[in-house]
């Protein structure tokens, strides 16, 4: 766990915890059903101070889609890479992170991955809404891009502000199932103060305006942390203003402990020349949250008129 105080950084230093945890516990998810023919739907109510947040886990139910997803999902960010294209360094300290204009990609298309992931997204609001007996929030897909992570790389603390949701599929994890290293980790109870919209949209309020109770409030014997180990075929949603990083990959774990940003990066390359390159690949991506659009024709003798109207 000494490797959580590597990737940490300001601005939320100061709402760390005294001490970081030295024990895993397993998450309490809920399965939905009411979900997608090719998602498994996991909900985990994660507490704050004034309520609890939703994150959510989606796994393909078909093994073989999985399995030729990630393969043409590791593929795609391999064949950009290779291209040459320093793409968008942002919170990776190594690595690869690629052009953020994935959802305009016809190959990318192809794979249907735009289409899971606007499943998942939709599921992921209208289970929200539903336990926060509010309207669903329509949302639209922003951006998405390659992230590619050699051994001894990670991904520094960071959120996606102006996003309403945020998440990530996993083409391949990168090392041994049940490591920590690789491991997405969220903060769902920061940072300490939150819009008044992202209270609205996102968090389940601790009482509701009956006196009922509605979630939990943050306990002091709940995780800080939540380590998702990145699973192939997995999608996790999460609320765009949680902070989040990657773990170190396994592969000089020692080494990455102690190196800098351009020791990290050196160490990543001498792992490819190597010929042995456990990577990382997944699938970022945001969702803004939008209107939704009507549309309504007007035939007028042989014209025709079309009027979108915003509807609430």
């Amino acid at each position: 766990f000494a490797l959580l105080s590597k990737v940490l950084a300001p601005p939320w230093e100061g709402e760390q915890p005294d001490e970081l945890p030295h024990t895993c516990k397993p998450a309490a998810w809920e399965r939905q059903h009411a979900c997608s023919r090719d998602w498994e739907h996991d909900l985990l109510w994660c507490g704050r101070a004034e309520g609890s947040v939703a994150i959510h886990r989606f796994r393909l139910r078909d093994h073989a889609l999985a399995r030729e997803l990630a393969a043409g999902m590791q593929a795609l960010a391999l064949e950009e890479r290779s291209r040459g294209s320093s793409g968008d360094q942002a919170s990776n300290v190594g690595g690869f992170h690629g052009a953020r204009d994935l959802w305009e990609r016809p190959e990318v298309h192809e794979t249907g991955l735009p289409q899971l992931v606007r499943c998942a997204v939709r599921h992921a609001a209208a289970a929200e809404a539903a336990a926060l007996r509010r309207p669903p929030i329509f949302t639209t897909a922003d951006e998405a891009w390659w992230n590619a992570l050699p051994p001894g790389c990670w991904n520094a603390l960071h959120t996606h502000a102006g996003s309403t949701y945020s998440g990530v599929v996993y083409a391949s994890g990168g090392s041994p199932r049940g490591s920590l290293a690789g491991r997405l980790a969220l903060l769902p109870s920061a940072p300490q103060s939150l819009s008044p919209d992202q209270r609205q949209i996102h968090v389940r309020a601790a009482t509701t305006t009956d006196g009922l109770a509605a979630a939990p409030p943050l306990r002091p014997t709940d995780a800080p942390y939540l380590l998702l180990e990145p699973a192939p075929g997995t999608c996790i949603v999460f609320p765009s203003f949680v902070p989040h990083f990657v773990l170190p990959t396994p592969a000089a774990r020692e080494a990455a402990a102690e190196a800098t940003p351009e020791a990290a990066a050196e160490t990543a390359v001498e792992a490819e020349e190597s010929g042995e390159v456990p990577l990382r690949v997944s699938l970022a991506f945001n969702f803004g949250s939008t209107e939704p659009v009507m549309a309504q024709v007007f035939t007028l003798g042989k014209r025709v008129r079309l009027v979108l109207e915003a509807t609430c």
